[in-house]
C-alpha cells in the first residue's frame, strides 16, 4: 500500500496537498522544532514504517527534537490510545512549552 492510500484509508479525504507533514521538513533544517511521533508495526491502516517512521527519520535528519513512543496495536485502538501514552504525551507537551 502507498503512503497517500494508508493516510486516505485513514482519514478520509482530507487534502495531502496542505496537511501532509512530511513535506514541510525541507523548512526544518536547523531549528529546533519538537516532534512526537505515536507509531505501532501492528498498525495495518497507516503504516508505520511509510508513515511515522519516515516522518520520525527526516524530522532527525532535519535536527528536530525528537520522540518516538512505539505502541502495539491497530489503529487508534486501546493500545494506541491508553493513560501510558497519554502520559507521554503531556510531559511531552511540558517540557516543550
Amino acid at each position: 500500500m502507498n503512503r497517500g492510500k494508508s493516510i486516505t484509508d485513514a482519514y478520509g479525504s482530507a487534502s495531502l496537498q496542505a496537511s501532509d507533514p512530511v513535506d514541510y521538513f525541507q523548512h526544518f533544517t536547523h531549528r529546533r522544532t519538537p516532534l512526537m511521533v505515536v507509531v505501532s508495526p501492528q498498525d495495518t491502516v497507516v503504516s508505520s514504517a511509510k508513515n511515522g517512521g519516515r516522518l520520525a527519520h527526516l524530522a532527525r535528519a532535519a535536527g528536530a527534537s525528537l520522540q518516538l513512543v512505539q505502541v502495539s496495536s491497530q489503529h487508534l485502538t486501546y493500545g494506541y490510545v491508553n493513560a501510558e501514552v497519554g502520559r507521554q504525551i503531556g510531559a511531552f507537551f511540558l517540557q516543550h512549552r
